[in-house]
């Protein structure tokens, strides 16, 4: 039996840039193989040669989080090639903050893919595994307009507030199977 401890894999969305960045070069520097995930494919380079810098491990993984079908391909390829992540972190998400009456039914879509949909898909694609292996971290990083209403930001504030009832939901249905939220 090896006494070489299996280094922790990490899957962050939202890793080019803010909260997803920070996170992703704080779980490098404490040894985490991190997976980036995000659209902008120079940032995400970016984000893992400053993790590598500090002597980490980093996997880019320029994705469309909107895309449904590329989360199931890029997830069963990260299975395959990597393995099931440890700790899922789902902070993606986007939108202008635009007026009710200037909102288009497609950018509230859009403002409902990701964060949501995305972090629907993402932890869907994994949290088999994850209950099967009997451990792991679901992390869905939201915003305080969850609970708030705010002035021109209805489809930004609907999708906080479906990605928080997610969260919880899952907290409710994963316990005692080894599932945990992680900050």
């Amino acid at each position: 039996m090896s006494t070489t401890r299996k280094r922790k894999i990490v899957l962050i969305t939202g890793a080019s840039a803010g909260i997803g960045r920070a996170t992703a070069e704080l779980y490098g520097k404490k040894g985490a193989h991190v997976l980036l995930l995000a659209r902008n494919a120079e940032r995400l380079d970016s984000v893992a040669a400053s993790i590598r810098k500090s002597g980490g491990t980093a996997t880019a993984f320029p994705i469309d989080l909107a895309d449904s079908d590329a989360i199931k391909e890029l997830s069963a390829r990260i299975k395959r090639d990597i393995g099931t992540p440890n700790v899922l972190i789902n902070n993606a998400g986007a939108g202008p903050w635009l007026p009710f009456d200037v909102t288009t039914v497609e950018e509230a879509g859009t403002m409902l893919a990701v964060p949501y949909l995305a972090a629907f898909a993402i932890t869907h694609a994994f949290l088999p595994d994850m209950i099967a292996r009997g451990s792991g971290s679901a992390v869905f990083i939201s915003s305080p307009l969850s609970y708030l209403a705010w002035p021109n930001t209805s489809a930004y504030t609907a999708s906080r507030r479906a990605l928080t009832g997610l969260a919880e939901t899952l907290q409710t249905e994963l316990e005692g199977k080894g599932i945990q939220g992680e900050g």
